[in-house]
């Protein structure tokens, strides 16, 4: 399972959360709801997900910016994996997400093609070019733009418009993204700028060396906590803003079941104060897809739509 490990699986909510969430505000709007078609988006977003895991890990050890003694990411070092085998991994992703695409693509117009195409290409390029040459994101502090944008609404709005023109019942008059549903999508985008941000205030001192430019070492320890506790802050003031502009009757108030992960951020920003790296992004993980989970069903139960 050397394979598995590759791919960092304790990473996964950060995409298949986004998904839900898209899946669970479509499932609510479109009465069309199709179940395969949810499937087929969530496979390819996964997909591209573990491409830009692989890339990363890859482009990492390459550049010599993760190093056997020093690197958090242990891909490259303690798995028996040679850069070979991760090359044909990525090339392994990549081609279920090409194919996934091409299923989708199958039953829709040339045009709502290319909308679909162009979030996916997105999404896969943030991914890709946050550690990946020429672009390296990571090196020019816009790592944290990044991973919002792809974990926040170019997987929250893209499953959601796969499921709107997927539903042959409604028209597909309009390509652009929805509003509404890019308001939803700021929170997953929060959540897992978070996790980024934790991996990198414990690698501040290998990335200064190694000339990459973050967030956590412009602001250095105190402010990167300061960051943290704004950032978790956000995801709960965000929650309930949104509840009191979509909330309908008294069953609006399932869209509050997220405030019931409150204690899980409340640790992490202990953990991290305390600078206790030891299995704090897998935490984040975990706190990224109960908030994600309840959400979903928040949604669901509320009857809320975009």
């Amino acid at each position: 399972f050397r394979w598995l490990e590759a791919l960092r699986p304790w990473s996964l909510p950060a995409s298949a959360g986004g998904a839900l969430l898209g899946g669970a505000l479509s499932y609510n709007t479109f009465e069309g709801f199709s179940i395969v078609s949810f499937l087929l988006a969530f496979i390819g977003v996964v997909s591209v997900h573990f491409v830009g895991n692989l890339v990363n890990s890859y482009y990492d050890f390459v550049s010599g910016l993760d190093k056997k003694e020093t690197s958090g990411d242990r891909t490259m070092f303690d798995l028996g994996l040679k850069p070979r085998q991760i090359k044909n991994m990525i090339y392994f992703f990549t081609g279920v997400a090409f194919l996934d695409f091409i299923v989708i693509a199958s039953q829709l117009s040339p045009t709502v093609i290319l909308a679909i195409f162009i979030r996916g290409l997105l999404g896969g390029m943030f991914a890709v070019f946050y550690t990946a040459t020429p672009v390296q994101l990571k090196h020019l502090a816009l790592g944290d733009f990044s991973i919002f944008m792809t974990f926040g609404p170019l997987i929250v709005e893209g499953v959601f418009f796969v499921m709107h023109t997927t539903d042959p019942s409604i028209a597909h008059d309009n390509l652009l993204p929805d509003p509404e549903v890019l308001l939803f999508s700021i929170i997953p985008g929060i959540i897992w700028i978070s996790m980024l941000h934790v991996n990198n205030t414990r690698d501040i001192v290998i990335d200064t060396k190694a000339g990459a430019k973050t967030v956590a070492n412009i602001l250095g320890m105190e402010g990167s906590y300061i960051y943290l506790i704004v950032q978790y802050a956000l995801v709960y003031v965000i929650n309930i803003a949104l509840w009191s502009m979509f909330g309908v009757g008294w069953k609006s108030v399932f869209l509050l079941l997220p405030l019931l992960t409150i204690p899980m951020p409340m640790q992490i920003c202990k953990q991290f104060q305390k600078r206790d790296w030891k299995d704090i992004c897998e935490k984040v993980g975990q706190f990224g897809l109960a908030h994600a989970l309840l959400f979903a069903v928040g949604l669901i139960l509320s009857g809320t739509t975009a």
